[in-house]
């Protein structure tokens, strides 16, 4: 269960279901078509990005394996969320569907699903990029809500960016054999680890300074 919670996708959809909530709350901005919008299409992006390459090039660890046996039921269940996505739509502004689709194209680019090329793979650039977008789409939608919320963009960047450099570490193996540079490749793990901590550190004070 906890597997399938993981693989699929399902936990990191929800996390961002959360975060998003949890900005536009602080915002008392809570728009729920957004917020949903933020974790259904995680749940697609971040399923299409491993699955598709898995197809093409085969599994390479227990999660690929476990992706490629229930590809079809995964490939059904981003049909329906995609429906979904089409329903939330109609309620969302002009700008919203500027932010969000910017992020989409991101998104289809960050592995070798279009293109013979990913984002991923230049130099240094993954922990920003996931930052970035996860900043985009749950964070920014609040700075045109107001115009005093403008500490979220750092905020949340900061936090992402703290996490990603620690997965970078979980992931160093398989970014070496890709010949993907991270921090985690190029640096010691201690020294990523404290740039992770001091980046969570500058997130938790912008957070309780302005909350």
């Amino acid at each position: 269960m906890l597997k399938a919670l993981s693989y699929s996708s399902l936990f990191i959809a929800f996390n961002a279901f959360c975060l998003a909530l949890f900005y536009s709350m602080l915002a008392d901005g809570v728009v729920l078509a957004r917020v949903s919008l933020v974790g259904i299409a995680s749940f697609i992006s971040y399923n299409a990005v491993q699955l598709i390459p898995v197809i093409k090039e085969g599994p390479l660890n227990e999660r690929a394996e476990w992706m490629l046996l229930h590809s079809h039921g995964l490939f059904a269940a981003m049909a329906l969320a995609s429906g979904a996505i089409l329903t939330l739509l109609p309620q969302l502004s002009l700008f919203d569907w500027l932010n969000y689709g910017h992020l989409f194209f991101l998104t289809l680019f960050y592995e070798k699903v279009v293109a013979d090329f990913s984002l991923r793979s230049a130099p240094m650039l993954k922990p920003f990029l996931i930052s970035y977008v996860w900043t985009m789409a749950c964070a920014f939608p609040q700075i045109y809500e107001g115009q005093d919320n403008w500490w979220m963009l750092p905020e949340c960047f900061l936090f992402i960016f703290a996490l990603s450099a620690l997965f970078d570490i979980r992931d160093i193996e398989t970014d070496k054999s890709q010949g993907v540079k991270t921090f985690a490749t190029e640096l010691s793990p201690s020294m990523v680890k404290w740039i992770a901590g001091a980046s969570m550190f500058l997130s938790f004070a912008l957070l309780f300074y302005n909350s």
